[in-house]
């Protein structure tokens, strides 16, 4: 006799279990292999900078990629174009470097 093509097959326990550990390590382990390919911020380093300032930074949100299309460091007013071919320009309200197409909450339009 054929069995039913309808008939539900059964899953133990053990194999569902295999089945999420599985699943669990092939998540882990693509997202580690995703951060490596993470484009790095040239302008990120920050050794040599100031605690301090570095709080500051944090405080006033600097981030390296602007989330508003027409504000970003170039065009605001105390961004310190770079010198000497760095791609790394810098800010009159705080030391270190900053990115062209960074924002922060002190953003003030180019005159």
């Amino acid at each position: 006799m054929k069995k039913e093509a309808n008939e539900k097959k059964m899953v133990s326990r053990r194999d569902l279990l295999r089945v999420a550990a599985s699943l669990g390590v092939a998540v882990v382990g693509g997202t580690t292999l995703l951060s490596g390919c993470k484009k790095s911020d040239p302008c990120g380093d920050l050794k040599g900078v100031p605690e301090a300032q570095v709080k500051l930074r944090n405080s006033l949100q600097y981030k390296a990629q602007s989330d508003f299309a027409a504000k970003n460091c170039a065009n605001c007013n105390l961004y310190i174009a770079p010198a000497g071919g760095s791609s790394c320009g810098g800010c009159k309200t705080f030391k270190g470097p900053v990115a062209p197409k960074g924002w922060c909450k002190m953003w003030v339009k180019k005159a």
